[in-house]
């Protein structure tokens, strides 16, 4: 484990546990949905921030099929809905979905590194994505 992600994990800053299948969902989410406690939840949704527990669901079920995706596909879906949820759990004082939420998610989409947000999304060709627990370093060749 690097330096940088030990130093994150001893100032007690948290990475939120990443769920793809409801079925996965315990009691506790049940509970949280029930109760309309998760932002934006709605059966069909891309993906949904739990913030009482601190969790991230990702429907990838739903990425690259619905209408406005035809561009962007399944990949495109899934790093836009990464940056979105993960924005939501990084910073729980912005209004969601207002104007300086949107910065935020366009400025992890663009690569700015926030603590703890670890994501590496490279432009690579041909619409391939690597998705990675750190970026590798660049070596300096001076």
């Amino acid at each position: 484990m690097s330096s940088g992600f030990q130093a994150r994990l001893a100032l007690g800053i948290k990475v939120p546990k990443v769920i793809f299948d409801p079925a996965e969902f315990d009691e506790t989410m049940k509970e949280l949905i029930d109760k309309h406690e998760v932002p934006d939840w709605h059966q069909n949704c891309y993906g949904a921030y739990f913030p009482h527990i601190h969790a991230v669901y990702l429907n990838v079920s739903s990425f690259g099929k619905r209408h406005g995706s035809e561009d962007k596909g399944f990949i495109g879906d899934l790093i836009e809905t990464i940056a979105h949820e993960l924005a939501h759990a990084r910073f729980p004082g912005l209004p969601p979905h207002g104007d300086e939420f949107y910065k935020a998610v366009k400025e992890i989409l663009d690569g700015k590194r926030f603590p703890w947000v670890i994501v590496a999304l490279p432009k690579l060709p041909n619409d391939k994505i690597l998705v990675t627990g750190e970026r590798e370093e660049e070596e300096d060749n001076n």
